[in-house]
């Protein structure tokens, strides 16, 4: 069933065990055909598998694909005359080789973060899924990284109560059509939305004071 449904969501755009030389992104940049792109953060990719995220809203959603990553560099390339950036990550878990490399196109020196290529490799072997922090209770819960679009939102609705925040961002129905995707694009619970309000109140007030 989890297969079945994330092939549903996932539209891979083409397929690589190796990255790919430079031009190559670029290329993908400049002919993109845009039935194979995807306006929805990967669910679970595999090693191998290339993406083309394009969605000006939620530019950084890529991000939540459901594994735990850690960012290991940045840079433009190539070095004499960019014409991407490059963010590295490596998949967190101890012994993992698994990696992801995410594609920006440069234009006037600026960064265009409306369309990012995410490219994937390595494998899954030593990849373990773990809960939220150190809370043993929960690790039956696999932490998963909230889409910043959706953490965003929820800094949308300072006066309200967080009971009443969570209720208007979760829809049971949409969540049912696609479970494995609401993982990322829902409020977790009410204590997330009740952090990110806190979190914002805190943020806005430090800056009144600044």
């Amino acid at each position: 069933m989890f297969n079945s449904i994330q092939c549903q969501l996932n539209n891979v755009y083409s397929f690589s065990e190796n990255f790919l030389p430079i031009n190559a992104y670029v290329k993908i940049f400049n002919t993109t055909d845009e039935v194979r792109c995807t306006q929805n953060p990967p669910v679970k990719p595999k090693p191998s598998e290339i993406f083309v995220y394009t969605n000006a809203a939620k530019p950084e959603d890529w991000r939540s694909d459901q594994y735990r990553w850690d960012q290991v560099g940045k840079k433009k390339l190539p070095r004499n005359k960019p014409t991407v950036t490059c963010t590295y990550f490596k998949e967190s878990s101890q012994g993992s080789n698994f990696t992801k490399r995410a594609y920006r196109k440069i234009v006037n020196n600026i960064e265009v973060k409306d369309r990012t290529i995410v490219h994937y490799t390595g494998c899954l072997d030593n990849v373990k899924e773990r809960a939220h922090g150190n809370r043993l209770k929960h690790v039956h819960i696999p932490h998963t990284m909230t889409a910043r679009s959706q953490r965003l939102v929820q800094t949308d609705h300072l006066k309200n109560a967080p009971a009443k925040v969570y209720r208007s961002l979760f829809d049971p129905e949409k969540a049912s059509e696609h479970p494995l995707l609401d993982i990322v694009m829902a409020p977790k619970n009410v204590k997330q939305v009740q952090n990110s309000i806190q979190r914002e109140r805190v943020k806005r007030s430090i800056s009144k004071r600044v």
